[in-house]
């Protein structure tokens, strides 16, 4: 899953696709990138993935996923209940809290919206900080 603004998403790590974040200007400064990144997408290529050199990634989504990342273990998504509740709350935008509030105690609920947001059930722009009034939606892709 790509999102809208071409960044990868939490997901992308997931399916893992492979992303280079090499420099940008390694390509027209350093012959030997160019060639390594050349051969890495022949190689994806062959197994029927695609490769992407996304260059540098922004610090903010960096922090984002590495939040999220604390959430990817499955247990964190077993109560297909709490999964189902949360995911049909966020069929229109709503901030991350407050919504999370509207469907249980929000220690027992953040958790399973921070694994549905690494899954890619649900989504937000993560080129900002997370915060409690972050815009959560459910995922157009799922």
């Amino acid at each position: 899953m790509t999102a809208p603004s071409g960044e990868f998403t939490a997901a992308d790590v997931l399916a893992a696709r492979p992303y280079d974040c090499s420099i940008a200007t390694s390509l027209s400064s350093d012959v030997r990138s160019a060639v390594a990144f050349a051969a890495m997408r022949r190689a994806c290529e062959q197994l029927g993935w695609a490769y992407r050199l996304a260059g540098e990634v922004d610090a903010v989504r960096v922090a984002n996923l590495r939040w999220l990342a604390g959430y990817r273990h499955p247990r964190y998504g077993e109560s297909e209940g709490i999964n189902s509740a949360v995911t049909a709350s966020f069929a229109v935008p709503a901030p991350l809290v407050a919504q999370a509030a509207s469907v249980g105690d929000p220690l027992q609920v953040l958790p399973v919206v921070f694994h549905l947001l690494w899954c890619g059930r649900l989504a937000a722009d993560l080129s900002y900080p997370l915060s409690d009034r972050t815009l959560v939606s459910r995922s157009e892709e799922r």
